[in-house]
């Protein structure tokens, strides 16, 4: 097992859209694994909506709660595995955009005034990390972590995602 990276800290809250439960507990499998045998924090399988959101606390909440009125269930079609360099992004499965994604996106970026500053780029992520690209690969390889297929999205979560990954704090949950 490898020494246990640390983590850039994050600020502020963050938006995600979690899996229903056979889904989630089949990514949950493949995140742990990871974690164990690299090294690295476990989390909640998801794919962030939004991320790094200022605010008081009870505007955060109002905002979340105006949003999660209007967001619907969300079908998700992953690609094929990516390794990157960047720590929260080093093993992902890419999503592929959809209307119902992309209107949803758009809708939380409103509720929450938040500038269109930069793409959006949806994934769910497997494995937080500074390991190298062939020691990710070795460990994947032995897990049963292939095309999870479509992924269906039933909860909305508002994260406190302050501080390293051990420290982020589920706020509220709504189901879509």
């Amino acid at each position: 097992m490898q020494a246990q990276a640390t983590a850039p800290a994050l600020k502020h809250y963050s938006l995600w859209l979690v899996p229903e439960l056979g889904a989630a507990a089949r990514l949950q499998y493949c995140i742990q694994a990871l974690s164990i045998h690299l090294g690295s924090p476990g989390f909640t399988p998801h794919v962030t909506l939004l991320g790094q959101i200022p605010g008081d606390d009870n505007w955060i909440l109002s905002k979340f709660d105006q949003l999660a009125e209007k967001a619907r269930i969300v079908e998700l079609t992953p690609g094929e595995i990516e390794y990157d360099s960047y720590y929260y992004r080093a093993i992902t499965y890419p999503i592929q955009h959809s209307s119902a994604l992309t209107d949803l996106y758009r809708s939380a970026r409103q509720v929450f005034g938040l500038a269109w500053d930069s793409p959006f780029t949806p994934h769910l992520s497997l494995y937080y990390g500074t390991a190298a690209e062939h020691a990710k690969r070795q460990v994947l390889a032995g897990l049963d972590c292939s095309d999870p297929g479509r992924i269906t999205c039933n909860t909305l979560q508002l994260v406190r995602t302050v501080g390293q990954v051990a420290d982020w704090q589920l706020v509220r949950a709504e189901e879509l």
